[in-house]
């Protein structure tokens, strides 16, 4: 294929013949060259300024690209622009809340068309409140019903039976009790919140009472201080000159919790243990045994003991000894289940 060589370029100045191009299909042969004509050019292609500076704001192929993939809305168009300027921005939620009387419109209904319905049944729906009395069957009393009731309520139970009647009417406890039928006992859950009845006519339980017993549920404690009382202690072997023990406790059902304090003076013959007897009317359910302390002369600790079916403490050294002397003071607690 020949070649096309440029050896020759003139610029026609404005309104002349338009340039031309020498080609020589074969320059070695010397063949004659021959001329086509382009066209008018003003001037070489370097100096187009502004065909320069239009082509080098054209988008590249990779800005085209994006572009393209950019869906945020490049071009700010408004809602306003697109014709949905009267739409509010709503989310799903505020969504469902706004479109719900569109979904469910409200429907007023008239008591005419109410078609599957007595016409008492309409008017207890849609008719004033003496209306709906009438139509329920009750009589004037019963219109409280619908629009306040009154001291005791007793309209409300004028269409009821007779003892129904008497429940919300009787002036008294005891017409209430017959009305129930309810024994005597019975009585007194009209007359006072502070007793139960177990059964019709049974034996009833005094909440007001102080303290509840325990065969009723109860403690047996009102809440008082500890209780206190003095007993002589003796020992097993021998005889203590002089010697006081004082208990302080709290019964509650049958579990006592108590304090013991032993004072001996003077020991005199005393030996291998002493025992102190338990406040009137205990009496031990099992065997038991306790730890305390000799908390005036020897700090040694002591051991101490309840037999079943006991009314003493005997009380030893820790090491099973005795544990007496002139001036001790014997002292220990804990807990006794009581028979």
């Amino acid at each position: 294929m020949a070649d096309l060589n440029v050896t020759n370029f003139s610029v026609a100045p404005p309104g002349s013949f338009p340039a031309t191009v020498e080609r020589k299909t074969d320059p070695a042969g010397g063949v004659t060259p021959t001329f086509v004509q382009w066209g008018a050019i003003t001037g070489n292609i370097l100096n187009q300024i502004d065909l320069q500076q239009a082509l080098a704001l054209k988008a590249g192929v990779a800005e085209l690209n994006a572009h393209i993939a950019d869906h945020a809305n490049p071009h700010a168009v408004t809602k306003a622009q697109v014709g949905l300027g009267n739409v509010e921005n709503l989310s799903p939620a505020e969504l469902a809340v706004a479109i719900q009387p569109i979904i469910n419109p409200l429907v007023t209904i008239t008591a005419s068309q109410i078609t599957d319905s007595s016409a008492n049944g309409r008017t207890v729906l849609t008719g004033t409140a003496s209306q709906g009395r009438t139509a329920l069957g009750a009589n004037a009393s019963g219109s409280t019903i619908f629009t306040g009731a009154t001291a005791n309520g007793a309209t409300i139970a004028t269409g009821a039976t007779a003892p129904g009647v008497a429940i919300a009417t009787a002036a008294t406890a005891a017409a209430q009790r017959t009305a129930l039928g309810s024994g005597s006992i019975g009585d007194a859950i009209f007359q006072s919140s502070t007793f139960i009845t177990t059964s019709q006519g049974g034996t009833g339980i005094n909440l007001a009472s102080t303290p509840l017993p325990v065969a009723q549920g109860g403690t047996g404690d009102a809440g008082t201080q500890w209780s206190t009382q003095t007993v002589t202690p003796v020992s097993s072997t021998g005889a203590l000159t002089s010697a006081s023990a004082v208990w302080r406790f709290k019964v509650i059902g049958k579990t006592a919790f108590f304090n013991l304090n032993v004072s001996i003076t003077t020991n005199g013959t005393a030996g291998t243990n002493i025992v102190v007897p338990m406040p009137t009317g205990w009496t031990a359910k099992t065997t038991s045994g306790f730890g305390g302390r000799e908390t005036a002369v020897t700090g040694l600790s002591i051991n101490a003991q309840v037999l079943a079916a006991g009314t003493d403490l005997v009380l030893v050294r820790y090491d099973g000894t005795y544990l007496g002397g002139n001036g001790y003071n014997l002292s220990l607690c804990g807990v006794i289940e009581l028979t």
